[in-house]
């Protein structure tokens, strides 16, 4: 009776065993696909956003230079505008399209 108790334990021990590293293995594994998948998203998001923000960076300095150039066309060619005044008028209308987007945004 001895031998056939401890071969019962040790069925049930291996038994339990295989079922924790079946359960542990599952979970280990199902981790790991989860963790790959997140650091994949996170790679992708950070390359738009990167790719976004010197595509904003590039957009900004020409829209700048455009407007500088606006303001000294404007400044040279429309004698009413001279010494800078066409800076002033093409930042007042700029001003004015900022505030009413921002307007028009909120609502």
């Amino acid at each position: 009776m001895g031998k056939d108790v401890r071969k019962e334990v040790k069925t049930m021990f291996e038994f339990f065993e295989s079922l924790r590293q079946g359960v542990l293995g599952g979970m280990k594994s199902k981790l790991e696909d989860f963790l790959e998948d997140t650091r994949e998203q996170i790679r992708v998001a950070v390359e738009r956003a990167v790719k976004k923000a010197i595509l904003g960076l590039i957009m900004m300095v020409g829209v700048i230079f455009a407007l500088v150039g606006l303001a000294k066309y404007l400044s040279e060619t429309i004698p009413s505008f001279a010494n800078g005044i066409g800076y002033i008028v093409l930042g007042l209308a700029l001003l004015f399209i900022a505030i009413i987007a921002k307007a028009l945004s909120t609502n």
